[in-house]
C-alpha cells in the first residue's frame, strides 16, 4: 500500500478481510485476519520475510498440482475459501518438514529460519492452537466452499 506521502507499506497475509473506510480527507485501509500478517521489510533478510517468500513457492507448487488435477476450477478461487489460520498451519507444517530435512551443515539463514518455524509451532502448541491432525493442502482445496 502507498500512503498519502507515497510511503510504501508491504505485508504478506494468508488471507482475511480488507476493511476500507473512506473519509473526506483520507481513506483508511486495514486487513483483519485470524492468521499472522507478516511485515515484509526486506526480502530474504528476516525470518518472516523468508516465510512469506517460501509460502509463495509453496503456492506455486500447489497451483501447478491443483491445475493439473482440477481442470476448469481456478486455484485462487478455491484458495480464497480456505480459512487463513488453516492455511498458515498447513504452510508451517509443510515448511518445517522441508527445512528440517536440509542436510547439515545448514547455511546460517536456513538454521535461523528452521528455529523460527519451530518457535512458531511451539507457541501455537503452548496456546493449544496446533491441531492434532493437519490435512494435506489438496484435501482443504478439494472441499466445496460451504464445507470449509
Amino acid at each position: 500500500m502507498h500512503d498519502r506521502l507515497n510511503k510504501v507499506v508491504e505485508a504478506f497475509t494468508f488471507g482475511g478481510k480488507l476493511k476500507i473506510k473512506t473519509k473526506t480527507k483520507y481513506t483508511q485501509c486495514g486487513i483483519v485476519s485470524n492468521a499472522p500478517i507478516l511485515p515484509v521489510l526486506d526480502w530474504y533478510t528476516t525470518p518472516s520475510s523468508l516465510l512469506a517468500e517460501e509460502v509463495e513457492v509453496l503456492m506455486a507448487e500447489w497451483r501447478e498440482s491443483f491445475d493439473e488435477s482440477n481442470p476448469g476450477i481456478k486455484f485462487e478461487e478455491r484458495l480464497s475459501f480456505v480459512d487463513p489460520f488453516w492455511l498458515y498451519i498447513i504452510c508451517l507444517d509443510t515448511l518445517q518438514g522441508k527445512f528440517l530435512n536440509v542436510p547439515n551443515p545448514k547455511p546460517e539463514h536456513i538454521m535461523k529460519f528452521t528455529c523460527f518455524l519451530k518457535r512458531q509451532v511451539r507457541v501455537l502448541k503452548e496456546d493449544h492452537k496446533w491441531p492434532a491432525y493437519i490435512p494435506p493442502v489438496n484435501k482443504i482445496l478439494d472441499k466445496r466452499p460451504s464445507e470449509n
